[in-house]
């Protein structure tokens, strides 16, 4: 009986480690260069993504960007803490926000400024990572979500564009297909924190997304203005 128990146990943790972890390389280009690669790791057992962007060239039009993302989040990919480690161009700084659900209140600090800054959110306001995952995993089945952006708040609007037939390295992938656009509710402008969160919550940014049937992002397009960023997905763990 003990033998049986131990054995359920051990099968149990190692079901666990399998399923406990994801990870996703990405790599993004424009104008025909490839510019950055972003990592993406889901530890789901732990409630945990953490992601990093690396720049592969640097210049005038791509600064140099090497930042680290940290979220915590509960059911649903709702964020419960977000830090960020922020090393591009010339601009060093961490921010941390933890997110208060229930009092729809969130506190933000950054190492640059002094003291702490608080500010009002919507019901199952997500940073953008848990957004872009949590919709990946469809957990999210409104078309509307409200973004936290530096503080600021943005609506997202989801559109299903419908299957599509992706070409990829790989081979021919059956996708849905996303378009997403944010809109700022507000009056005051996005505070400049970080490149990923700036590029994104833009209103002249269109965001889509090629999404196959086992819950995996294999591209997203960022269309800012006349300007596209590619990611490709070139490797993923599950």
């Amino acid at each position: 009986m003990r033998l049986t128990r131990f054995a359920m146990i051990v099968l149990m943790l190692l079901i666990c480690m399998c399923l406990g972890a994801f990870e996703f390389d990405y790599n993004v280009k424009s104008l025909g260069l490839h510019v950055a690669k972003i990592n993406i790791k889901d530890d789901v057992v732990r409630g945990e993504l953490s992601i990093s962007a690396v720049s592969l060239l640097s210049n005038k039009m791509f600064p140099r960007i090497n930042n680290k993302y940290l979220v915590n989040y509960q059911k649903d990919y709702l964020p419960t803490s977000y830090l960020r480690l922020i090393d591009q161009d010339n601009n060093q700084d961490s921010v941390f926000v933890s997110y208060k659900h229930n009092e729809k209140k969130a506190v933000m600090k950054q190492a640059s400024q002094d003291g702490q800054s608080s500010y009002s959110l919507q019901d199952n306001t997500r940073d953008f990572f848990t957004f872009m995952i949590g919709l990946s995993y469809r957990k999210l089945t409104s078309n509307r979500y409200w973004i936290d952006g530096n503080g600021i708040l943005w609506l997202a609007k989801i559109e299903n564009t419908g299957a599509e037939i992706l070409r990829t390295k790989q081979g021919k992938i059956k996708t849905e297909k996303f378009t997403l656009r944010f809109e700022n509710t507000g009056e005051a402008k996005m505070p400049y924190i970080d490149m990923v969160t700036h590029n994104v919550l833009n209103q002249d940014t269109i965001v889509t997304l090629w999404i196959s049937a086992d819950n995996i992002v294999h591209k997203a397009n960022v269309k800012k203005g006349l300007v596209n960023m590619v990611w490709e997905l070139v490797n993923y763990h599950k």
